[in-house]
Formats: structure tokens, C-alpha cells, sequence
């Protein structure tokens, strides 16, 4: 096999035994996708896995029909999974659309039963997932680079986060931060604010259609939810240092302060309690139960004694062996 091809692909793609191959399909129908994590590819910029390194051959026409039935009812619901193609890795991957030759960018790492029942349903373009590792920094450099072009349109500008914010490492996992940064050079918060613009639809859509620039759509990164459709409204009469000014100010009304703090404190809440159901035991004496006599004390803070004891907590001068449920 070619050493230009990704670790990920060869993992799933480089012959495997029939119930490694069945494997690898049942992790992929078990991964949750969110819809912000895709971007949609036309049929031009994809190429089906090399037969050669293709584990399945039959697709099976009549299975192919009925898929395609589904599909022109409801989509394709799970997406395909591409890889970029390296710049000396394209030759002899040209497809005939029409009639016409096209270059694909990209390669199916696991989907070409869906991508050939999409295309006799007549898809033109295809949700996807990018698939990328270290050997893509060249990739990944190139999104960056049309972020921050001028020329480009709002709608390539938002296609270009898009592609960012939907980039999935070997395992699956969304790349971190810090990976891109060490990519890029970028600053870790600029690349956070693109994938938030992603991510907030409102901001998305005003971006593809021109309404905001993308310097003044990652300072509205942070606003209040319920504000954010007029300050987009305004942002054109407005320069990025009064966008700030704006979005700091109604983040400090009381009221959404109180509602933050309030979130914060049930996560903390929600996390001790995860933390407290993995003790499936306490021993009459000994450090595990000083701890918790501490966590009783902080919870008779929080809650008022009453309330403490109304929860059917154990007593702090209970001496015994006490087993906590699971």
C-alpha cells in the first residue's frame, strides 16, 4: 500500500477481515453526529475508495435502488466520511460527470454505498466528514487561509468554518484547539470564535449572506442569546470596539449574571454528584468518612440543616458502616 495514505484510512480500509469490516461499519452507525459538524460537498470534489483498497465490491443493485428510494424521502442521515486527497496523491483520480472530467479534493474513507444511492437519486452534493491528521497540515493551512481572505464571498467565507469546525482526528474526536494552533500559528481563541460562528446559526447565516463581517461576527461570539438577533441587526452601524462595548455591557445585567451563575452551580452540583455515586462504601472510621462529614457540613451550608435532614442523609454521629447506593 501507498505510504501516502492516511493512518485512518489503512485502519479502515486496508483489507480487513470480513468482522473487522462489519466492525469498523457498526462504529460508524453508532457515532452521533451533530448536524453542525458536517459540510456539504458537491459530487465533483469526491472520489469513491479505490477499488484496490475497497473491502467491499458488491453493492448490489436492487439494495442500491431501495437506498436510493429512502434517500430522495429523507436524506441521507448518516454522513460520509472523506480524507483530502495530497497534492501528488490525485493523479489518476480524475471522475466523468456528464461527460465532463473532473479533480476530485476529496477521497471516501467509509460511505460509498450511500454516496452511489445519493447519486442515482439524484444528489448533487453530499453531508460529509473531514478526516484529517498531522500528514493534513497543508489542508488545514488552507482553510485557514480562506477564512481570512478578502475576496472570498460570505458564503465561501462561512463554507470554509464550516470545513474547520467539522475537521475529526484519527479517533473520531473533534481535532483540539491546540492541535490547529500548532498548525496554523493562530491564536487558540480566534480559532474557538470561528467554530462558535459555525456552531450559532444566526451568526452563520449572516455571515454567508454579507450582513456581518467576519471580524464583527467573532466579537459577537460571546453575546447573550436572546440579544443576539438585534445586535446583528445593528453590527452594520456599528464598529467592532462599540460591538464589544455593547456585548460586554448586557453581560453584566444582573440578570443574565444570576442565570450564568446558576448554570455554573448546577454543573458543579452535577459533578459531585457523579463523583459521590462512585463510593460504593464507607468504613466506621477512617479518612473517606472525615471527607465526608466535611461534604455533609458544606451541604448543611447550602441547604439549611432542615433541608439536610430532610434529604435522608446519614447523621453526623452515625458510627457505622454505611453503604451508599450505586
Amino acid at each position: 500500500m501507498a505510504r501516502t495514505l492516511l493512518k485512518s484510512t489503512r485502519d479502515i480500509l486496508d483489507r480487513p477481515s470480513e468482522e473487522e469490516h462489519k466492525s469498523a461499519l457498526r462504529a460508524e452507525s453508532r457515532r452521533a453526529v451533530q448536524p453542525n459538524a458536517l459540510v456539504s460537498l458537491p459530487m465533483t470534489e469526491l472520489a469513491e475508495t479505490p477499488e484496490h483498497l475497497n473491502s467491499r465490491i458488491d453493492y448490489g443493485e436492487a439494495s442500491l435502488l431501495e437506498l436510493a428510494d429512502s434517500i430522495r424521502e429523507h436524506g441521507i442521515l448518516q454522513p460520509l466520511v472523506v480524507r483530502p486527497f495530497q497534492p501528488h496523491e490525485s493523479a489518476g483520480h480524475e471522475i466523468r460527470i456528464n461527460g465532463e472530467v473532473h479533480h476530485p479534493a476529496y477521497v471516501l474513507i467509509a460511505g460509498n454505498r450511500r454516496y452511489k444511492a445519493g447519486r442515482l437519486a439524484g444528489l448533487t452534493e453530499f453531508p460529509c466528514l473531514i478526516k484529517v491528521t498531522d500528514a493534513d497540515r497543508a489542508f488545514i493551512l488552507n482553510i485557514v487561509e480562506n477564512c481570512q481572505r478578502r475576496d472570498l464571498s460570505g458564503r465561501e467565507r462561512a463554507r470554509a468554518i464550516a470545513m474547520l469546525a467539522s475537521l475529526r482526528g484519527e479517533d473520531d474526536a473533534e481535532i483540539p484547539l491546540k492541535t490547529i494552533r500548532k498548525m496554523t500559528g493562530l491564536h487558540e481563541s480566534t480559532i474557538s470564535r470561528w467554530v462558535k460562528i459555525d456552531r450559532t446559526p444566526d451568526l452563520q447565516a449572516a455571515v454567508a449572506s454579507e450582513r456581518l463581517t467576519l471580524g464583527k461576527a467573532m466579537k459577537l461570539t460571546s453575546a447573550p442569546p436572546n440579544h443576539l438577533a438585534q445586535l446583528i441587526k445593528d453590527a452594520a452601524s456599528l464598529t467592532q470596539p462599540e460591538i464589544v462595548a455593547r456585548v460586554t455591557a448586557l453581560r453584566r445585567e444582573p440578570s443574565l449574571r444570576a442565570v450564568r451563575t446558576a448554570s455554573l452551580n448546577e454543573g458543579r452540583a452535577m459533578d459531585a454528584l457523579r463523583i459521590l455515586k462512585r463510593i460504593d462504601a464507607v468504613e466506621d472510621q477512617g479518612p473517606v468518612r472525615d471527607v465526608l462529614e466535611l461534604v455533609r457540613r458544606r451541604l448543611d451550608e447550602l441547604l439549611g440543616p432542615e433541608l439536610a435532614e430532610s434529604s435522608h442523609l446519614p447523621k453526623a454521629s452515625a458510627r457505622r458502616k454505611t453503604t451508599l447506593s450505586t
